[in-house]
């Protein structure tokens, strides 16, 4: 019985490997074949059936090596030892991408001259695997088939590497692929959050390739992408992430790798559920809400008080002994410039975490004085030294968490309608919202000029201030009035339109601190005292009822 090309095994294969590629529907042409898919079908046995293919072009493929031994001589180069896992798992040890790939492009048994140089799946894995490279490894190949034949090779070859020989992410030092080298990412899908010049992607990383020693528990990623013409605020936040990183705080958001792609500059963090401004503003099924316990006692103050320890390291009174501790290296001053419920990302342990350090400024204290150039940040969370042509304190983020602060206690109170507004009352958002009368445009500030152009909190905000006291739960509940006076005279400490004489962070620490452990203390026990004709059940009572 005659073997037709359709059945033989170089064809079977090549059908079989067609079928284990990884598609990403955002990026259709970016296929890849992973090397653990290649690794389950390219048993020891079917190699082995390869490598004896019959068909002619097999066997005019492996006559022109002219080897006396069998086919199957290079088995264990190809697959690795049997019965050395750790071996078989080695990129560097074994052919699987390689010998995917020939069999893909129909020069399976080209294997033998790759074998013979010892050329593994490590070495493909670069931008390119040249031409001279290659006719190096296939020299009686070329010699044979003559010039032509060569090309044709060389050609099929090189336009497919690149779906075989994907790169692994094992580290997190700033590496550069080539615009067209395919990343190991699949599920992508583009979030709304973008700025200008950015690109913000969800993805996952394809296990084979996701070797992250510093992050091996990270399934979801979030990608942030700047253009090209956006290279300098680049370097700027990865230098700023690298710094912020030092201080390990889980408060701050934690770089994975940056990377060049092409001509798009790209920062890989862990993916957050949601950010601040969306549990503030928008209701949903996996977003908090206001619920029926006691203000005091939400989760929000311990995670308010996370991001402003965080913001302590970063610049506190002694924020920059956080970042290198008492060694030799230069000591650092930090600011965010950038503050806001947008910028703070929670997690899928729901922890908040300070991000987007594309503002920030890091600072040698020794260089000059604690002071640094305005970056500019969110007018609605800026303080109103962002207006003023003068640099910048630390405390331009005390005001900016002085908003937040406030927004989050109107949450804490009212939910989304502390924020956004109802038919009954005005939420912050409409209540800060005046039109500026030196650009005529609205403006979303706390603050605003005067005739005496004097900087001050708007009117409307205090008075919101003292409409979230007259809300109706704490009337009923002296613990938690007390402690929403205690926040309100905090933020009104942090809201001080002059910068130096605004709250430091370390006073803030300590008062927030202070409110929620004395809040905590006051939180009284269930009352398990019998009212009037009522008698106390025990264990034994309990236990007799059926």
């Amino acid at each position: 019985m005659s073997v037709t090309n359709t059945d033989t095994p170089c064809t079977v294969a090549r059908r079989e490997i067609l079928n284990l590629n990884v598609r990403d529907s955002e990026s259709p042409s970016q296929f890849f074949y992973p090397r653990d898919r290649l690794r389950t079908y390219l048993t020891r046995e079917n190699v082995a059936k390869i490598l004896q293919c019959p068909c002619r072009k097999c066997r005019r493929q492996y006559e022109v090596f002219r080897r006396n031994h069998a086919p199957t001589e290079f088995l264990d180069r190809i697959v690795g030892p049997e019965n050395d896992v750790e071996a078989c798992h080695n990129p560097a040890r074994t052919a699987y991408s390689l010998f995917g790939l020939l069999i893909y492009i129909e020069h399976a048994l080209l294997i033998i001259g790759f074998m013979m140089k010892e050329v593994y799946d490590v070495n493909i894995s670069g931008e390119s695997f040249s031409a001279e490279s290659l006719k190096r490894v296939c020299d009686a190949f070329f010699r044979e088939e003559g010039q032509h034949a060569f090309n044709s090779f060389e050609n099929q070859f090189s336009i497919f590497l690149r779906h075989f020989a994907i790169p692994t992410m094992e580290s997190g030092t700033y590496s550069v692929y080539a615009s067209d080298r395919i990343l190991p990412f699949f599920e992508q899908r583009r979030l709304s959050l973008q700025g200008a010049n950015s690109k913000v992607y969800a993805f996952k990383i394809y296990d084979e390739y996701r070797k992250f020693p510093h992050a091996g528990e990270v399934a979801m990623y979030a990608r942030k992408e700047l253009d090209k013409d956006s290279e300098l605020a680049f370097h700027m936040e990865n230098r700023n992430l690298n710094l912020a990183t030092m201080l390990k705080d889980d408060h701050i958001v934690k770089m994975i790798k940056p990377y060049k792609h092409g001509d798009t500059f790209n920062l890989i963090f862990a993916y957050a559920k949601a950010n601040l401004d969306d549990i503030l503003r928008k209701s949903g099924p996996d977003l908090a809400e206001a619920g029926p316990s006691p203000v005091e006692s939400r989760r929000e103050w311990k995670q308010l008080l996370g991001v402003a320890r965080a913001l302590s390291k970063i610049g506190g009174p002694r924020g920059n002994q956080y970042l290198f501790g008492q060694t030799s290296r230069p000591e650092h001053l930090g600011v965010h410039f950038d503050l806001k419920p947008a910028n703070i990302l929670i997690d899928k342990d729901n922890i908040w975490m300070i991000s987007d350090f594309g503002q920030a400024v890091f600072k040698p204290t020794g260089d000059t004085s604690s002071r640094m150039v305005n970056q500019g940040g969110t007018l609605a969370y800026a303080p109103p030294e962002m207006n003023i042509d003068a640099k910048s304190s630390r405390r331009y983020d005390i005001w900016s968490l002085g908003c937040i602060t406030l927004e989050v206690l109107a949450f804490a109170i009212h939910g989304t309608h502390g924020l956004n507004g109802c038919e009954a009352y005005q939420g912050l958002d409409a209540v800060r919202r005046t039109n500026n009368l030196t650009s005529g445009q609205e403006d979303s500030a706390l603050w605003y000029q005067d005739d005496d152009k004097k900087y001050r909190v708007k009117p409307a905000v205090f008075e919101f201030m003292q409409f979230l006291l007259r809300a109706e739960p704490l009337q009923h509940r002296p613990s938690s009035l007390s402690f929403v006076n205690r926040i309100i005279d905090l933020i009104t400490k942090m809201l001080e339109p002059v910068a130096d004489d605004r709250i430091d962070i370390g006073e803030v620490v300590r008062l927030l601190e202070a409110a929620i452990e004395e809040s905590n203390d006051q939180t009284q026990p269930l009352d398990m005292t019998p009212n009037d004709g009522e008698v106390p059940i025990g264990e034994l009572e309990l236990q007799c009822i059926r």
